[in-house]
């Protein structure tokens, strides 16, 4: 369909008003319609003589799914023939539609948003949710949240892993302690330790030496007992060994200066006799009474010692003599 401008408009009545003698003011235009791209345009009416054009008419287009709306310039001031100015061009929205939000977004000053689900306009325009370590921020129902990384769950302000993290070891804010010598470790979700000297072993809160340790001798736990001496672990094996100034003697560690049995030397006894029992005095045996002492003899329970010149033992009731 061909299309008239304000232009060739113009033309037209430039043509009729040197041809009539005398052009009056003109009437206002009536509104015309393109339903082109561009807005519609309205002439003014005639003018006879040196009048003043009409007002040009409302423009009023719709471009490709967009509305315009435009409205006519005003006629141009005398002259041999008053001409009404053409309408402006409509102004006319893209394919895209009007411009609006569309479903459940509001206008907010950045631009369109959905306060149910928008993490920087969750709730309000310009209210944006916080994240935290290990998490992203999300909105959710017009509040809040937090979305942790793949593997972790949210402990109170972080995204925690609770198979491997020493602070939420299994569940949140279950925190696994520190071994003496060592670190503290979460694997699988079981608080363990990390010894910082190589070859030892976290047993009881404390890292050892499962080698020599007699209280965790080849695994933690695991005990050394003896009846003699001090027991030992020697490379993961339980022993023991003499204490100072002991010295061991047919399997046990004895005082050689003390031991009736191993008297100065192993082996060597101290005997006992009538009424005393052998002792080992600085390595050396002697006899020690069990009842009475009468210058070096022992004597019995119901005996009594006798001086007539020199000790000796008087039994039954008689008289020394």
């Amino acid at each position: 369909m061909n299309r008239f401008t304000a232009s060739s408009y113009a033309g037209i009545v430039l043509s009729l008003c040197v041809a009539l003698p005398a052009c009056s003011s003109g009437g206002s235009g009536g509104g015309s319609q393109d339903a082109g791209n561009v807005g519609g345009f309205s002439f003014g009416g005639f003018g006879a003589g040196t009048g003043s054009g009409g007002n040009g008419g409302a423009g009023n287009a719709s471009g490709n799914g967009g509305a315009g709306n435009a409205s006519g310039s005003g006629g141009n001031a005398g002259g041999a023939a008053g001409f009404g100015g053409g309408g402006g061009e409509g102004d006319a929205a893209g394919a895209g539609g009007s411009g609006a939000c569309t479903g459940s977004a509001v206008q907010c000053p950045k631009g369109c948003a959905d306060l149910s689900t928008d993490p920087n306009n969750c709730g309000s325009c310009g209210y944006a949710c916080s994240g935290v370590p290990g998490g992203q921020p999300v909105c959710q129902g017009a509040s809040c949240a937090v979305a942790c990384d793949a593997g972790k769950t949210l402990c109170t302000s972080l995204c925690a892993d609770l198979k491997t993290d020493p602070n939420h070891c299994g569940v949140c804010n279950k925190k696994c302690s520190n071994p003496n010598g060592g670190t503290a470790v979460c694997n699988q979700g079981q608080c363990g330790a990390s010894c910082t000297t190589a070859g030892e072993t976290a047993c009881s809160g404390s890292c050892v030496n499962t080698k020599t340790d007699p209280k965790n001798c080849g695994s933690c736990g695991k005990v050394c007992t003896t009846t003699t001496g001090s027991p030992v672990c020697s490379n993961g094996t339980c022993g023991f060994q003499c204490d100072a100034g002991q010295t061991l003697c047919n399997g046990q560690c004895v005082y050689l200066s003390l031991d009736p049995k191993n008297c100065g030397s192993c082996g060597k006894v101290c005997d006992d006799g009538i009424y005393s029992s052998g002792v080992c005095n600085a390595g050396v045996c002697e006899k020690k009474c069990s009842f009475k002492n009468c210058g070096g003899q022992c004597c019995s329970s119901n005996s009594y010692c006798c001086n007539t010149g020199y000790l000796w033992c008087q039994v039954n009731g008689k008289g020394c003599y």
